[in-house]
């Protein structure tokens, strides 16, 4: 019973403040399991390239949280109660919790090449 307090699942709704990152990659990691199904990566058939195109920054697309739901079959989270965004204001977190109604554009991290040694 205390395991399932941590995560939310006695109302049977997922956590509302999870990273979506982290989130995703856990989620995907339980669908493969489950069904054996992998996402097909890449820009869609006749959408837009990005703003970056072209000038050498590659990015990654973090979607919001209630979007990583529904790509895997949950659903959204319910709208906040006045009183808990009252405590989330009180606690001083309302830009963390904003971030994750919202998706955003972050810089790839390029591995770095390994300096020969003894120079």
């Amino acid at each position: 019973m205390g395991g399932e307090r941590r995560v939310g699942l006695e109302t049977q709704e997922p956590y509302r403040y999870a990273v979506p990152r982290t989130t995703a990659s856990k989620l995907a990691q339980v669908r493969v399991l489950a069904t054996g199904q992998r996402r097909r990566g890449g820009v869609a058939t006749g959408t837009r390239r990005p703003a970056s195109y072209g000038s050498g920054q590659c990015t990654r697309t973090l979607p919001a949280l209630d979007a990583v739901y529904t790509a895997e079959g949950l659903p959204a989270r319910p709208p906040r109660a006045p009183g808990e965004t009252r405590m989330l204001h009180a606690a001083g977190v309302t830009a963390f919790v904003a971030s994750l109604d919202t998706a955003h554009s972050i810089p790839r991290s390029r591995p770095t090449p390994p300096t020969p040694e003894g120079t």
